[in-house]
Formats: structure tokens, sequence, C-alpha cells
């Protein structure tokens, strides 16, 4: 299943950071504020949202919105692939 390309995502900003540069394959990128642009032009968002509390855990949360500027369906495809399998967490 494809990633969206909006999502909230329960991890701080620090974290998100953290894990980005193996996400996006060591593609550089710079930070404008709330934006993260990267050297290929996509582009993120990131939007703190409250925080989710689990019994007495308080977690961070952002939503992330995604875009790719020009980019046709099959990279933008092949980039959120590889994007969800760093970001997405099991359950269940």
């Amino acid at each position: 299943m494809l990633m969206p390309r909006s999502f909230e995502a329960t991890v701080s900003r620090e974290e998100f950071l953290r894990l980005l540069p193996a996400a996006v394959d060591g593609e550089a990128f710079s930070e404008q504020g709330d934006a993260l642009i990267g050297a290929s032009g996509w582009r993120m968002h990131l939007t703190l949202l409250p925080s989710r509390a689990f019994g007495g855990v308080a977690m961070e949360c952002l939503r992330v919105d995604v875009e790719f500027p020009g980019w046709d369906e099959r990279d933008v495809e092949r980039f959120m692939r590889r994007f969800a399998l760093f970001f997405q967490r099991g359950g269940g």
C-alpha cells in the first residue's frame, strides 16, 4: 500500500529529522521554516499537532504534507515506497 502524501505521524520533529536522511536515500535537503526541500525538488511541510496521550505517556505528533512539483507519478511512488519503510510502524 502506498503511503499517502498527507498524514499524521506520532513522532517528534527531532526524531523525524533524524530518520529522514535514510528515508530519502541520503539526498541533501534544506530546512526553510516548517518546510523541508530536497535537492530533487520534493517538499515536506511539517505542522506540530497536539500531543496524543497513551496511558500516562504523551507522544508528539506531526502532520506531514509531501509535494512533488513536476515529478512523474512513477517516481513519486518509488520515493514514497522507500519513505514508508522508514516511517511506518507496525501494530497489531
